[in-house]
């Protein structure tokens, strides 16, 4: 085993200072790392006897920051990138899912104090990675990244709405239109006034048509002027 028990330097039986640094953390920060640890349980969990594939049903990913700091792994996710080459090579026979399942069932068996070791890793790692992200969040390029997301989430619902809203209104227009031409007696001045209206509507749609996709297009100019000085920033 390469990782060897470290009393210490263990984080998880801790520090007065360690803890006043835990407490200085902002909510936010705290977040993005719980977030990424959940996502990782939900794997250490699938792995150990599940055989579904994939993520699992009804839970979302947490996404990644943009060009941020990577979240660091737990201390059994750490155990099993160690070990999982040299019981495969122990076992060659065996498929992943299998190979997968020992480790669980040798990470449960693990001794406390070879167990520590790997935690004691994982919360240094985590210590390091809050300080990065908190530097990462009052940098210019962080803040380009997410006034670019939120630009491309606006124009997303923008686009969705106004979608939805031609696709109501003309469903709307032809149910009328359809009754409204049983009703009405050909070549008559209702028909004719009846016509005109379809027509005005028509005009009206079509306008309301051109001037979103006016809009969509200013969007994406400034979509892309954002992402031409998010890199600009990047190289200087």
């Amino acid at each position: 085993m390469d990782c060897a028990p470290d009393s210490g330097s263990s984080t998880t039986q801790g520090s007065p200072h360690l803890g006043k640094q835990e407490g200085s953390e902002s909510a936010e920060v705290q977040d993005t790392y719980n977030g990424s640890q959940k996502n990782e349980k939900h794997v250490e969990k699938n792995e150990r006897g599940t055989k579904k594939r994939g993520w699992p049903k009804g839970k979302k990913r947490k996404k990644n920051i943009p060009n941020g700091p990577k979240a660091p792994l737990t201390g059994y996710m750490r155990f099993l990138n160690e070990r999982r080459e040299q019981l495969r090579a122990q076992h060659p026979h065996l498929s992943s899912p299998e190979i997968t399942k020992m480790l669980g069932s040798e990470w449960s068996k693990l001794p406390p104090e070879e167990k520590q070791c790997y935690l004691d890793e994982a919360e240094r790692e985590k210590q390091q990675y809050v300080k990065e992200l908190q530097a990462y969040r009052g940098t210019e390029a962080y803040k380009m990244s997410t006034k670019v997301a939120q630009e491309k989430k606006m124009r997303k619902e923008t686009t969705y709405s106004m979608s939805n809203g031609v696709h109501a209104e003309n469903k709307s227009d032809e149910k009328q239109g359809k009754m409204s031409m049983f009703d009405i007696p050909i070549f008559t001045e209702e028909f004719l006034n009846h016509n005109k209206a379809q027509e005005a509507e028509l005009r009206k749609l079509r306008k309301a048509n051109i001037e979103y996709e006016e809009q969509n297009a200013v969007l994406q100019k400034h979509i892309d002027n954002m992402k031409s000085a998010k890199e600009k920033l990047e190289e200087d």
